[in-house]
């Protein structure tokens, strides 16, 4: 997550493909599109909205929790069902039953550690000191680089994305 005052996309002629990427995240954000910059302003996080992202993450978890769960219990149906065409016995649909139980418990912690570890993230617990007050991507050298290359600007604009977002 980046925590800073301003976040700018330099992009020119990039700016549509980008803000495809952009503008349907859920955090937010208002995107300012000026045709040749993109600038997304992100305040300084305040308790409230470190609430609000922390609920978000909690929902998320949640959704992730219910979606294994349905697929335990698809795991189980079919077991069931092997069992009722007597492809299976009845002590191996039990010990399916418990092995796919085993497997959701291991994937419910898992998911209840990454939530708590986010939910320290985002309260600062694990943040550094120094945080940048701004971030800022420019690329302006990328059009150039195509039209060594004999490319198109707008795949020197993508390829330098790219490599920013390794």
């Amino acid at each position: 997550m980046v925590l800073s005052s301003s976040y700018c996309f330099c992009l020119s002629s990039n700016i549509l493909f980008q803000r495809k990427r952009l503008w349907p995240s859920n955090l937010g954000y208002n995107p300012q599109n000026d045709g040749k910059v993109v600038r997304i302003p992100i305040p300084q996080l305040t308790e409230e909205r470190r609430k609000e992202f922390v609920k978000l993450v909690k929902k998320m978890g949640e959704d992730t929790k219910v979606a294994v769960r349905n697929i335990r219990r698809d795991a189980n149906d079919e077991l069931k069902k092997l069992e009722k065409d007597k492809a299976i016995s009845e002590d191996d649909c039990k010990k399916g039953q418990d092995k796919v139980q085993e497997i959701t418990n291991d994937f419910v912690k898992k998911i209840d550690a990454a939530l708590d570890h986010k939910e320290k993230e985002i309260n600062g617990d694990l943040m550094p000191d120094i945080l940048p007050v701004h971030l800022a991507i420019i690329m302006d050298g990328n059009g150039r680089w195509a039209k060594q290359r004999k490319m198109p600007r707008i795949m020197g604009h993508k390829k330098g994305w790219m490599l920013s977002t390794r």
